[in-house]
């Protein structure tokens, strides 16, 4: 069997395991890093290991500007007004532990509301539970309707009733790939006199974002979704931002999460851009629902057209941990969650105590498709 096409670009993609192609189709867990992004670290790796002092003084990671120069990367990327409205934290959780802290010095008083989504990861919801506690307000998760998306009317209602100072949503449901209006939701948020603080941790490698349009007061995403090694996520807070975060820096600053976020970043938009993935991923999206569908007893827990990347199913008598292993035994990468790590609202909607998923990457061919369709019939003899 051939390797993936793009092997060129991204060279994980020559392994083999068990003499079968690596094939990944877990993007919401690992994105394969660009050869580009990997020649920018070895440099930074040389330059500081062999004791070049030029070199290494030009890239060191207190020089001002190697961090100007990846705050304007990040923030051309995602269409902010000014760079230095971007901000750098380790991860998600961090970013989302970092943002609950620091607004609710301000935003947050005691019978006060916070909103987050029905999709929200355990880090947000903890972050916000932690701040509820201490503030004695209350956390409401959005319901689901049938169709999956966020419920509208209970959205206006909770705003409605004055006490809502914080929004936190997710653009794209990195659980079932369901998408939502989010520069409407935030219009709706300022209406009532909230902020709206966006997850981008998902859907920043899977559809444009530009947080000038969408009027968000703050946005954050992770490098590691990104085809960037992990250890950094960038925070962009709007200039007008109402909560003024407290300045988060000193130590050693994170310089080959910085300078792979940067190169990263570079390659995608040397390949089309975000947009030519979006496009990519929606030929490779219907044509992986085309396939999946025709398996005997698989069912497709969640689809529509506006859905993206994410494919969430189950397997008639086949457990999404098993089939994940053995997948993973033909070289095959997938995802599966359960109650610790899934949203506990959402397996409560569909009735299941875990799921097997498959999140689509600008990597991945109609080959990969057709490799997990063998594999899954393998699994099932």
């Amino acid at each position: 069997m051939k390797n993936n096409k793009y092997s060129d670009l991204f060279p994980v993609l020559k392994q083999t395991v068990n003499g079968k192609p690596l094939t990944l189709l877990g993007s919401l867990i690992y994105t394969p890093i660009p050869a580009l992004t990997q020649q920018r670290l070895n440099q930074v790796i040389e330059a500081t290991a062999n004791g070049e002092l030029t070199r290494a003084s030009q890239i060191n990671w207190m020089n001002p500007s190697i961090w100007d120069q990846v705050r304007r990367t990040v923030g051309d990327l995602i269409k902010a007004k000014n760079p230095h409205e971007i901000i750098f934290t380790k991860n998600a959780t961090e970013a989302a532990h970092f943002l609950a802290a620091d607004i609710s010095k301000t935003m947050v008083d005691q019978g006060d509301q916070i909103i987050i989504s029905p999709h929200s990861c355990f880090s947000t919801v903890n972050a916000w539970e932690r701040v509820a506690k201490v503030k004695n307000a209350t956390v409401k998760r959005l319901s689901l309707q049938k169709n999956q998306m966020l419920d509208l009317n209970e959205y206006k209602s909770l705003l409605a009733n004055g006490r809502v100072k914080v929004v936190s949503l997710k653009p794209i449901s990195s659980i079932t790939g369901a998408t939502c209006d989010i520069k409407a939701l935030t219009k709706m948020a300022h209406d009532y006199g909230a902020i709206m603080i966006v997850d981008g941790g998902f859907s920043t490698a899977h559809a444009p974002v530009d947080v000038q349009d969408i009027d968000c007061d703050y946005y954050y995403f992770s490098s590691y979704r990104l085809y960037a090694p992990p250890g950094i996520a960038p925070v962009y807070r709007k200039q007008r931002a109402w909560a003024p975060l407290e300045a988060h820096a000193g130590g050693t600053q994170p310089l080959f999460g910085a300078v792979g976020l940067s190169a990263s970043i570079e390659f995608i938009q040397s390949q089309g851009g975000v947009g030519q993935i979006l496009s990519q991923e929606r030929r490779n999206m219907q044509y992986a629902i085309d396939r999946l569908q025709a398996i005997p007893g698989l069912k497709i827990l969640d689809w529509s057209d506006s859905h993206i990347a994410q494919i969430p199913f189950v397997i008639e008598g086949i457990s999404p941990e098993q089939l994940n292993y053995r997948l993973d035994r033909q070289g095959i990468l997938t995802c599966w969650d359960d109650d610790e790590t899934a949203a506990p609202e959402l397996l409560n909607f569909y009735g299941i105590e875990s799921y097997s998923s498959i999140s689509l990457g600008m990597h991945n061919t109609p080959e990969d498709i057709d490799r997990l369709i063998e594999g899954i019939t393998e699994v099932r003899r």
